[in-house]
């Protein structure tokens, strides 16, 4: 194990970075984390502050405590990036949401990979930040935090093949039904059990290996593919594609051929590309021009509810995924508005809006709220191993048969 690992973060090797645009605010939570016990306090207006205060302030942990709802809408990826870029890095993000919307914050968090300590509503109080920066400091609380992997420990488990991936249903926001299976990976280790990607996205940018992962990754998904077909179910499988796995020229032509070995067809898989500030690249267009010649379905991994209409890049991509907790959070009209107006640049553009995490009928409730059509139905959204996604498929397709047979019962009297 590596040194970085083996001594454990105590109250007094904690710096506290305080994002937060309004100058009252913020220095409110300064006074509040110092009187909490903090020791190093430092502050920054936006992102771009944090991230340079960041860069030419060295300090083992990094405690980053920022409101996502007043940050802006890629505020988790940022946060997430400025994680990754750090020796250790927690965040405690505050909202003034309630309990079951800042559950929502928390499953957008891990979906992003952000570490997170907790979420809390606010008002914070001194004593609640005490208590969370003690944690900090003893080994049984550090223990019960998800498990963050280093890049050696990592690479061990890359090389004996212990890299895998869990599926969840991916659901049309249009039809309420669902259309596929996202592909997320996970580790199993032999100490921690089943580390999600938060727990080795630093390891993993570290090392390189976003290759590596995406074709372990592929062949998990390849499988699922094939035991689908034998059952005559034709549910498609999405994976996630990094900028890196797409960024220099000839990746496309490498991606298809390994695909191939596979044993499947482009048409069976759905590439999701976070294309994010790279649309741009010369390279990486290309690549996605060439994918889609080839056959695949390329669907646009938008982490906000936002979709705006003048990106060229779009015209590679059929679909876009938004992150369903965002909907699950919008309780306000304008929220409900950003939303609904998503899908329907999404429609503009020609391309299907859908979303992974969608749980319930309430979930769908949300979204008919905010101007869908959802369809009906007893929805199962679990992260499942293989054999049990085959399970769900075919239980979907007879709910489907079902609903259709009597619909044309329904019909013909």
């Amino acid at each position: 194990m590596s040194a970085k690992r083996t001594s454990q973060p105590t109250a007094d090797s904690v710096a506290v970075l305080v994002i937060e645009s309004s100058k009252f605010e913020r220095r409110s939570l300064c006074r509040l984390m110092r009187a909490a016990g903090a020791q190093r306090v430092a502050e920054a207006a936006n992102l771009e502050g944090a991230r340079h205060l960041l860069a030419v302030r060295q300090w083992p942990h990094w405690l980053l405590v920022a409101d996502p709802d007043r940050l802006g809408e890629d505020c988790l990826y940022v946060l997430r990036d400025l994680a990754v870029e750090q020796t250790l890095a927690t965040a405690l993000l505050l909202t003034q949401r309630r309990q079951p919307e800042a559950e929502g914050l928390r499953s957008r968090a891990a979906q992003c990979g952000l570490p997170v300590l907790a979420v809390m509503r606010k008002p914070l109080s001194a004593e609640q930040a005490g208590t969370l920066l003690r944690g900090l400091g003893q080994p049984a609380a550090t223990a019960t935090k998800a498990p963050s992997l280093s890049r050696d420990e990592l690479n061990e488990c890359l090389r004996s093949g212990r890299v895998r991936a869990r599926f969840e249903p991916k659901i049309n926001l249009q039809s309420g039904r669902p259309v596929a299976c996202e592909a997320i990976s996970y580790v199993s280790h032999a100490r921690y059990g089943e580390v999600p990607a938060a727990g080795f996205g630093h390891a993993m940018a570290q090392l390189g290996a976003q290759r590596v992962m995406t074709a372990t990754v592929l062949r998990d998904a390849a499988a699922l593919v094939r035991s689908l077909r034998a059952k005559s179910l034709d549910a498609k499988v999405s994976v996630n594609l990094g900028y890196e796995v797409l960024s220099e020229c000839g990746d496309a032509n490498a991606l298809d051929a390994y695909v191939r070995t596979l044993g499947v067809a482009a048409a069976d898989l759905v590439l999701e590309i976070d294309a994010g500030r790279h649309a741009a690249s010369p390279n990486f267009a290309d690549n996605l021009a060439r994918l889609k010649l080839r056959g695949y379905a390329l669907a646009l991994d938008h982490p906000a509810t936002t979709l705006a209409l003048d990106n060229p890049a779009h015209e590679h991509f059929c679909e876009v995924k938004l992150s369903w907790p965002d909907a699950t959070a919008a309780h306000s009209a304008p929220e409900h508005q950003s939303l609904a107006a998503a899908v329907v640049n999404a429609r503009k553009q020609g391309m299907t809006a859908c979303a992974v995490g969608v749980r319930t009928l309430a979930d769908l409730t949300h979204a008919r709220q905010a101007g869908f059509e959802a369809g009906q139905g007893e929805l199962f959204a679990a992260s499942m191993l293989a054999a049990e996604t085959v399970l769900w498929v075919e239980r979907e397709e007879r709910n489907r048969s079902f609903a259709d047979r009597a619909q044309t019962l329904n019909q013909a009297s």
